[in-house]
């Protein structure tokens, strides 16, 4: 009878040079943080989130507020940040935000003696790139297409397809050509399904090199 080394020999052999089982044993790899992502979204759709189909957020980003508030669209990425949805908070589709980001939807009275809070509603269009460390105060709407550059202080309204920069942000440029390639979202793999297809063809690999 074959070794248990022997197994993992004939295994990693079979995989290296396999198209479809090397994909299957990355994703398992990528198990635990998918089944994560997965139960995040479901609880914050329980607390009132309406938020859309392959969305992936990032195990260390923090919500805070009414979930109520908070819109996410499609195929989003949303990285180690923090969103604040005091007020409205409302993400498009195939939205990407880095790390280190901070959206906040409330604010307070600034000529009022106690600095009563009020809500502040930020809505982010679709296909937009906020990049690391940047800050979406809100009111703000940020138009369709629309970059926010890296450390980028953003309040009132970004044109679609405008990418910004500085403190606060100002317009560099337009984008004028976009690529339609469809993107890899984080997360997106049907996890479940394919943690169950892959053990089953793991098995029956290791299940034939035993009887050689």
């Amino acid at each position: 009878m074959p070794s248990a080394r022997n197994y993992t020999f004939h295994l990693r052999s079979s995989l290296e040079g396999s198209d479809v089982l090397f994909p299957l044993l990355q994703a398992l790899r990528r198990l635990p943080r998918t089944v994560a992502n997965e139960h995040r979204i479901r609880s914050l759709r329980r607390h009132g989130a309406r938020i859309g189909e392959r969305v992936y957020i990032h195990p260390s980003a923090r919500f805070t507020g009414t979930p109520a508030n908070l819109v996410i669209g499609s195929g989003c990425t949303l990285g180690n940040s923090e969103y604040y949805s005091f007020g409205p908070l409302v993400i498009g589709d195939r939205v990407l935000v880095g790390d280190d980001v901070y959206i906040c939807t409330g604010t307070h009275v600034i000529d009022h003696e106690q600095f009563p809070a009020r809500q502040a509603p930020v809505t982010i269009g679709s296909d937009v790139w906020l990049a690391t460390r940047c800050s979406i105060i809100g009111p703000t709407v940020v138009g369709d297409g629309a970059v926010v550059g890296l450390g980028s202080v953003v309040h009132g309204i970004v044109p679609e397809r405008s990418v910004v920069a500085g403190n606060p942000a100002r317009p560099v440029r337009i984008r004028e050509t976009l690529s339609t390639v469809e993107p890899y979202v984080f997360g997106s793999v049907g996890s479940y399904e394919l943690f169950r297809v892959a053990v089953r063809r793991i098995h029956g690999l290791v299940t034939s090199s035993g009887n050689k």
